[in-house]
């Protein structure tokens, strides 16, 4: 086992445990806005672990990659954009009651 094999494994790992403490952190929560601020790690932190993970182990063919850090990087951005919206549409669904 080499130290990328190391690396690559401590970051899918680090990936997991982010999403699973986010999941349970979720389900713990009343309110949808309170459950929507537990999706913020599962959105940021996840995805450029497990990207960066495959990213290290395919060096066999590249292309695989730079796909896994662009589709990353896609979700790191757009998901602040998505929650906010989200929430913008639980408070107005909330006030039109």
């Amino acid at each position: 086992m080499t130290a990328r094999d190391v690396l690559v494994d401590g970051l899918l790992i680090a990936g997991v445990v982010v999403a699973a403490l986010s999941c349970i952190g979720m389900l713990k929560m009343r309110t949808s806005l309170q459950r929507l601020h537990y999706l913020g790690p599962l959105a940021m932190v996840a995805p450029p672990l497990v990207g960066l993970a495959v990213a290290l182990a395919r060096n066999t063919y590249q292309g695989a990659g730079y796909k896994a850090v662009f589709i990353a990087v896609l979700v790191a951005l757009f998901a602040p954009i998505l929650s906010h919206e989200t929430a913008r549409m639980t408070e107005a669904r909330r006030d039109a009651r």
